[in-house]
């Protein structure tokens, strides 16, 4: 008994005649003395003394009862414990006695609930990334219909002479046009598709630039107080993205405290180890910028905390499109960071941003020549299965002076390539097509010159594929919808490159 790892407990009564050193040490006790002579309601939590004493003397008095179950123990400090507890009925020198043995559930249950966690972690994290998938198809598509609107709007208004009256429809169309396409913009950050523009700087210009609009543009009765750490931790970021998701965050902040109250932005040095990573979905060990941002707000329930990162769920009302922390959380993924939430009803909001630190300075970016970028007189062959877009890219590139062949997808494009490839300067090619997709014409339209100039177009941004075909040879990206100038410079691009 004494070596035994299981806490045994022997009472009479109700009161402890012998115990082991396991349950010494489960109780938190010094000696085996010092729970000799108690009651063993002692050792229990208050609102479980009536359940085990009942079920001790039922034991005793010979009565059926439940022999093992669980229950709350309570240490010597005063703390408790789950703890689950097997009895039956001994006799010792006559006298009947109960024999308890206890096991301290506490490691357990606390496997148990980070389990439960991380398994919530995936089940959210498989949520998003199908919703992330949905909305980055929804502005894939929307993207190649908006491409069709503002390139002919603009075709219409090169065409019109200055005084026509339908230059304001039309410029309201084109204006319309840019407005969905900032739309579109936010649905493809929220799926991780939106390009980055990396640099390395420190993060904490961009707090007080958050810090300073603020001041500006909200309620006085908010105070707005930064405690940023020096020197800046520095981070390989979009900027403007970041800055956009640090704001997006704010301004919710804000919209939290309707009669006033504090924000505070922090930022701040934080190491994540291989313990908190597992705790983590997604989450990798390293060292990482913190931004802390804080209100004395509202707060939130457990329900609106599960749901505050999801495209258009919004607790605003009519008027907010509920984009906001779906951006801020497609723009903190697309930099391998993650965000956390400690919130609850009454009690504010704290949002924590973590973002790996920069490991060394980023070379600055090269800055093309773009001077006429709008003409040329080379053949090119756009391959797109969407038969509205391989007519307006005609019409644009042949007033801008080149000879244009369209295919309408990847099997005719190489055919086409095949035929005509001697007098074909450059190619622009579609990602997404049914037949044959770009990756695969790409690789077929190499095959045939491997020293073929290829520009890619998609509804996408540049990410995933699109960015390993660039790696593998392809020259340039434009994203739809393009515009007259977007395209024509990066045709100029790929031709003269």
């Amino acid at each position: 008994y004494e070596s035994s790892p299981i806490g045994i407990c022997i009472t009479k009564n109700q009161i402890i005649k012998f115990v082991n050193n396991a349950c010494v040490k489960i109780y938190d006790y010094d000696t085996t003395e010092e729970l000799i002579g108690k009651n063993i309601a002692e050792s229990v939590a208050p609102e479980e003394i009536q359940k085990i004493t009942e079920i001790n003397m039922n034991r005793e008095a010979g009565k059926e009862v439940q022999n093992t179950y669980e229950t709350i123990g309570k240490r010597k400090n005063g703390s408790f414990f789950p703890m689950q507890i097997s009895s039956s009925i001994i006799n010792i020198e006559g006298g009947i006695c109960t024999i308890t043995f206890l096991n301290d559930l506490s490691e357990m249950k606390k496997m148990e609930k980070e389990k439960e966690a991380l398994t919530e972690q995936l089940l959210q994290s498989q949520k998003m990334e199908a919703v992330g998938t949905l909305a980055g198809g929804i502005a894939h598509d929307f993207n190649n219909m908006l491409a069709i609107i503002l390139g002919n709007a603009q075709l219409a208004l090169v065409d019109l002479p200055k005084g026509s009256e339908l230059r304001h429809d039309l410029s309201e169309i084109e204006n319309a046009a840019e407005r969905a396409k900032e739309l579109t913009q936010k649905l493809l950050t929220f799926a991780r598709k939106e390009k980055l523009n990396l640099k390395t700087e420190g993060i904490n210009r961009i707090l007080k630039d958050a810090a300073a609009i603020l001041g500006r543009s909200v309620s006085k009765k908010i105070r707005i107080k930064t405690s940023l750490l020096e020197p800046s931790p520095e981070v390989t970021m979009d900027s403007n993205q970041i800055y956009q998701a640090i704001l997006n965050i704010c301004n919710n902040a804000c919209d939290s405290m309707p009669e006033g109250g504090s924000l505070t932005i922090e930022s701040d040095i934080a190491e994540i180890d291989y313990e908190y990573s597992l705790k983590h979905v997604g989450v990798e060990e390293g060292r990482y910028c913190l931004v802390r941002i804080s209100d004395t707000g509202i707060g939130m329930s457990e329900e609106v905390k599960k749901r505050i990162f999801e495209p258009f769920f919004t607790t605003k009302g009519t008027g907010s499109t509920g984009l906001g922390l779906s951006v801020t959380h497609g723009i903190i993924k697309n930099h391998n960071g993650h965000i956390t939430i400690s919130s609850a009803p009454g009690k504010g909001t704290v949002f924590n941003i973590y973002i790996p630190c920069a490991r060394k300075k980023e070379a600055p970016a090269h800055e093309l020549n773009t001077a006429d970028v709008i003409s040329g007189n080379e053949t090119i062959l756009v391959i797109d299965d969407e038969q509205a877009i391989l007519s307006l890219a005609e019409r644009i590139l042949s007033k801008a002076g080149y000879t244009v062949l369209t295919a309408g997808g990847g099997e005719m494009g190489v055919l086409m390539y095949e035929k005509h490839g001697a007098r074909i300067d450059m190619v622009i090619l579609d990602m997404v097509m049914p037949d044959m997709d770009g990756a695969e014409t790409f690789e077929k339209i190499k095959q045939i010159n491997p020293n073929v100039k290829v520009m890619l177009s998609s509804g996408y941004s540049i990410d995933g594929k699109a960015g390993t075909l660039l790696a593998k040879g392809i020259r340039e990206f434009v994203q739809k919808p393009f515009n007259i100038t977007d395209l024509c410079d990066s045709v100029r691009k790929t031709l003269d490159d």
